[in-house]
């Protein structure tokens, strides 16, 4: 279990009905903010660990959707976890829960070394003001006390190396040695790491517990806190801190306003879906002494403008004379306007870039974008004028498996991907083909799966597998099962020098991590399916990869009524009676968990289960299953009704049998289908959209608890007519006279 497993449960779609929120299927949407009323605030995700956090444009209040949750309960974050896991019956176990209170304390620890440091810079120590003079970043000392908090305190700050030892465990440090902390925000509360710089020492220390982050976020913002300050629509970003530092510096002495300036960690792997919302959609504007894969995917991928330029082309040197002077002698706001009247299209700038590039430097960045994302290499690519560079083959050192004792190694080898195969490092070929993981996907029950595909030549063969089963002997089986290894080329991966493709596959091309659907029918919020989601009326596509396999319920993603459709359910046939009847049926089961009531099982009254009655439960979507805990807001068949009503938790099946089972068991709804003469050629070949028609306009509604389940299931009758209103009435009434309460 990890901190990804928890956020994965605790997000705003489980508080929101706890809480008493208003639902939203877009997190970033400006919704009313419980503490000032405001329709200002906003729900934010971090994109790796899943968390989500919080912010109200108007009173600025922001924190996590935990704490938030914690707050409006009175409840503390450990004791929320365990209300909202009960409430949607997850389960967390206590050293899951023992893991986030290290986390919140390490996040906790971090943020109070910053409070600390920044308030401790207006009365710096005359070495502090030394190490800041030798840095360039000492132009605000003759500010007053007031400025420096707003301005350069929410910058950097200044601290020891007791604090060091006691908030980030930095120990070897002198006593008298000046410290200087600038620090890395992943969202206003949360600090991914600090740069800590010293006479002898300029390192950046990241948030872990042992060796997982805290905060995976790949784009660590210094400087974020100023962003409210910011009066302008462009911000520029810069992996240059040092830079970025002296230009703000230099700009406080004069104003009380910060250039729109901030400095961001490069990422090591691209972000699938890149998370600058908390930048609030201003355009973006990236100022680097020469391109990276990095730099150059988030450009393309927020539309955003690039500039490679500074004093001189040769950039090789961090803090040259020339730089030094470049941004000493010239104002700080003339600097500014000089980077954004250069800034160009993404295209444009490394095309410029490419003209006056040595050799060297291009094959690096080709190097570069060929292992970090195929869409920069086409635009790299795209801009030489010579195309005979060379791309090195991409490459990763792993361990040998040792069969006898897995826990120890045999040693190492190096796996090196080219023209499609993987070599080790004497050339001989491992594996006659290449894999990848796409995705990893993190279930809210803890589960995780790996979504790829193993390419052999041209044809790609996808795959899911869990985690824990993603092993050599797992591999083999796929391969025959697809009949990969007859193919020409051989797959070496049967010698005893054997070690994990899949890690291999991870380390070479990093997965995306998404958020896994565990279960299928209401949600809280709306209806969930295979690969579909209702809510207020509108249902949106969800990748068949996100959702728990052998899901039950309709497959399909568009449901409209075609007029065959339409046509065909205002039949007044026995069959399509029955259809309408079962329907119903399977609507009020469906949304009795909207409305908090109890759920009844549907049985139909039918002698046999004969080959009408299979039809008829093919054709609504409803499937047996052979899992005996059913955890799905979704109906399962059951062949003998009395063991249905043995197995049966949460009253969501549908069974047969006669009216002498009705006498033992109640909370049922019977549906008579007795009639022999029924024939299955008649039942609608779509009969489930029926179903999902009716949850799609109910998910619009505002609807009421009833007092009963006969009062819920009149209600059910008339919405069933309201929504088909195109249809005979009398045709629904037909099909009321068949259902009945037990």
């Amino acid at each position: 279990m990890s901190l990804l497993d928890i956020h994965a449960v605790i997000n705003y779609e489980k508080l929101a009905p706890i809480l008493g929120f208003e639902p939203t299927s877009k997190l970033s949407n400006f919704l009313r903010c419980p503490y000032c009323s405001s329709y200002t605030w906003s729900i934010y995700q971090d994109n790796c660990s899943l968390e989500q956090w919080h912010r109200c444009a108007n009173c600025k209040k922001t924190g996590t959707l935990l704490a938030m949750a914690a707050d409006q309960l009175g409840l503390t974050e450990t004791e929320v976890i365990s209300h909202v896991s009960q409430h949607y019956d997850y389960s967390f176990k206590e050293e899951d829960l023992n893991l986030f209170v290290k986390a919140e304390a390490k996040s906790r620890s971090f943020y109070t070394l910053w409070e600390r440091a920044s308030n401790s810079l207006p009365e710096m120590s005359k070495e502090h003001l030394g190490l800041l003079t030798g840095l360039n970043w000492n132009y605000f000392r003759h500010l007053d006390t007031e400025r420096i908090k707003e301005g350069p305190g929410k910058l950097l700050g200044v601290s020891n190396s007791t604090a060091l030892d006691v908030f980030l465990k930095l120990r070897g440090f002198s006593k008298s040695q000046p410290v200087i902390v600038v620090p890395y925000f992943s969202s206003f509360q949360r600090i991914k790491g600090f740069q800590v710089i010293t006479p002898r020492f300029n390192q950046f220390k990241e948030c872990l517990i042992s060796s997982q982050r805290v905060s995976k976020l790949d784009e660590g913002l210094a400087g974020l806190l100023l962003l409210d300050k910011f009066e302008s629509d462009t911000v520029l970003m810069t992996s240059m801190l040092d830079n970025m530092v002296q230009l703000q510096m230099k700009n406080f002495q004069s104003n009380v306003l910060p250039l729109p300036i901030l400095s961001w960690k490069l990422p090591y792997k691209p972000t699938q879906r890149p998370h600058w919302e908390i930048l609030a959609g201003k355009k973006l504007c990236f100022w680097e002494r020469k391109p990276t894969a990095a730099i150059l995917y988030h450009a393309m991928y927020n539309n955003g403008y690039c500039s490679f330029m500074g004093p001189y082309k040769d950039k090789n040197s961090i803090r040259s004379e020339q730089w030094i002077d470049w941004l000493n002698h010239r104002p700080a706001i003339s600097i500014y306007q000089c980077l954004l009247r250069n800034m160009v299209p993404v295209d444009k700038a490394i095309k410029t870039w490419l003209e006056y590039a040595s050799r060297e430097e291009k094959t690096r960045l080709l190097l570069d974008a060929e292992q970090f994302d195929s869409s920069v290499l086409k635009l790299v690519q795209s801009k030489l004028n010579s195309k005979s560079y060379v791309i090195p083959a991409k490459k990763v050192t792993t361990s040998l498996i040792n069969t006898n004792n897995p826990l120890s190694s045999k040693g190492s080898v190096t796996i090196i991907e080219r023209e499609g195969k993987w070599f080790d490092n004497t050339g001989a070929l491992r594996f006659g083909a290449i894999m990848r993981i796409e995705y990893l996907v993190a279930y809210p029950n803890g589960d995780k799966n790996y979504v790829g595909y193993v390419q052999h030549k041209e044809t790609k063969y996808p795959f899911t597998v869990k985690v824990e089963e993603a092993k050599l002997l797992w591999l083999k089986k796929f391969l025959a099962d697809n009949a990969i290894h007859s193919l020409a080329d051989p797959i070496d991966i049967y010698s005893s020098r054997n070690f994990s493709p899949f890690e291999v596959a991870l380390r070479l091309h990093e997965p995306e991590v998404v958020q896994g659907v565990d279960r299928i029918g209401w949600d809280g919020q709306g209806f969930q399916f295979k690969n579909c989601r209702l809510i207020a009326g509108e249902a949106t596509e969800i990748p068949e990869f996100k959702v728990v396999a052998n899901a039950p319920g309709p497959i399909r993603t568009e449901y409209r009524l075609r007029t065959e459709m339409t046509d065909r359910i205002q039949d007044d046939s026995d069959e399509m009676t029955l259809c309408w009847a079962l329907s119903l049926g399977l609507c009020a089961q469906l949304t009795a968990p909207a409305v908090a009531i109890p759920t009844y099982g549907i049985i139909l009254l039918r002698s046999q289960h004969d080959i009408f009655l299979n039809t008829l439960m093919s054709r609504f979507a409803i499937k047996a299953s052979e899992t005996k805990h059913w955890k799905h807001n979704w109906p399962r068949f059951f062949n003998d009704a009395r063991q249905a009503f043995r197995q049966d938790t949460n009253g969501f099946f549908v069974s047969y049998g006669t009216d002498g089972y009705l006498v033992r068991n109640k909370q049922l709804i019977a549906i008579k289908a007795s009639n022999p003469a029924l024939q299955p050629r008649f039942i609608p070949s779509s009969g489930e959209k029926i179903v999902m028609q009716y949850l799609k306009q109910f998910t619009a509604d505002k609807h009421f608890r009833p007092e009963c389940w006969q009062h819920w299931l009149d209600y059910t009758i008339v919405k069933m007519k309201t929504y088909f209103d195109f249809v005979d009435p009398k045709l629904i009434d037909n099909a009321v006279k068949l259902v009945r309460l037990v």
